[in-house]
């Protein structure tokens, strides 16, 4: 199985406020250059927000974590020369990062699912 350049970086938070104020700031502040950025939250009943998931915007996103209790993650899709600098940002912001490379074939799932659902 082949690696693709990209890496997948997420950052939990405390709660959403944080993590929107941390996926803002890092958007403003260049380091995640083209970047898919994202903001996921749970609702009350354990399901994802819709309006927080789409597909290569500020706001919108994939990235998963540990999110009961109120907390929500931002998920970055970066560069795997980047990814070290993203990771330090959202540390620097607040959040618990960890960082996963992706596999073409996982960015290729992604890419056809999301043409598919038209988000």
């Amino acid at each position: 199985m082949f690696m693709s350049n990209k890496t997948v970086v997420l950052a939990i938070f405390n709660d959403e406020a944080s993590a929107d104020v941390a996926a803002a700031s890092l958007k403003d502040s260049g380091v995640a250059k083209r970047d898919a950025i994202g903001v996921l939250v749970l609702d009350e009943k354990g399901k994802i927000k819709t309006d927080k998931v789409g597909k290569r915007s500020m706001g919108k996103g994939a990235g998963i974590g540990e999110l009961e209790g109120g907390k929500a993650a931002v998920g970055v899709l970066a560069p795997v020369s980047e990814s070290g600098v993203v990771a330090s940002k959202l540390t620097d912001l607040g959040g618990t990062t960890e960082a996963h490379e992706v596999p073409d074939e996982a960015l290729e799932e992604a890419h056809t699912a999301a043409a598919t659902d038209g988000s």
